[in-house]
């Protein structure tokens, strides 16, 4: 079981930053497009971009960065405990 586990964690490592980049160049695009509807919206539709832009930038940047500091403390951990 712990040989699985050991795959699987280096798998990830071999992976983390195209995924993460991948992510977040995701959630950029997806804040652009938003600005490019919110040049054209009126008032209440401002509040509902906002919304979205807002919920974007928690998801698809905030996410990978906890993602990220999560593998960085494990690895930091693993170290220590070495």
């Amino acid at each position: 079981m712990q040989n699985f586990v050991n795959i699987i964690l280096n798998l990830f490592k071999d992976y983390k930053t195209y995924a993460l980049s991948l992510f977040v160049a995701a959630g950029l695009a997806r804040i652009a497009w938003e600005g490019f509807k919110y040049k054209n919206a009126d008032e209440s539709e401002r509040v509902e971009i906002k919304r979205t832009i807002r919920n974007t930038v928690v998801w698809f940047i905030g996410l990978p960065f906890c993602l990220w500091l999560a593998d960085y403390l494990y690895d930091q951990a693993i170290k220590y405990v070495k």
